[in-house]
């Protein structure tokens, strides 16, 4: 598609005022303009998306978030704070048994992408971040007119 506007482009530029190609030339315009508009269709379609409700009301009272970073710190560092953190929860939530680690991993593996923590919220804000990155994962994938890749190790 974009070799095919390049050349109208680049005869247009050449000569504005040549029109021996103009019968063609809106033909093949019209032909792609219609090939654009099946695509966004399509992509229309692929992109409703159906959140279920508790999940919803869950987004909702949470709010928007915004993205940020510790400290720079050494592994030790880290793990301090993210103990810290398990243990505001722990108190928070009044968890005296131990607690599963929620989060994002790369499919098929036990790499993680990110963590949602040991709260009672945590199982669903991991759900709800899966499916958006997922989405993304689509998007992207449609973007660059490519398949997702898959997770080394993962079979077909």
């Amino acid at each position: 598609m974009t070799d095919e506007l390049e050349a109208i482009r680049a005869r247009y530029e050449a000569d504005p005022y040549d029109r021996s190609q103009a019968v063609a030339d809106r033909a093949t315009l019209l032909r792609l303009l219609d090939a654009a508009r099946e695509e966004l269709r399509e992509v229309k379609e692929t992109a409703v998306i159906s959140i279920p409700t508790d999940l919803a009301k869950l987004v909702i009272n949470i709010g928007v978030a915004e993205w940020g970073s510790t400290h720079a710190e050494t592994a030790d560092g880290h793990a301090d704070h993210v103990r810290e953190s398990v243990r505001k929860t722990a108190e928070h939530f009044g968890q005296t048994e131990p607690q599963q680690m929620h989060g994002l991993y790369i499919a098929g593996t036990e790499t993680v992408i990110c963590h949602t923590g040991t709260s009672p919220n945590s199982p669903q804000i991991a759900r709800a971040l899966t499916g958006a990155w997922n989405n993304l994962v689509e998007l992207s994938a449609a973007a660059l007119k490519a398949p997702p890749t898959r997770a080394q190790g993962e079979s077909s």
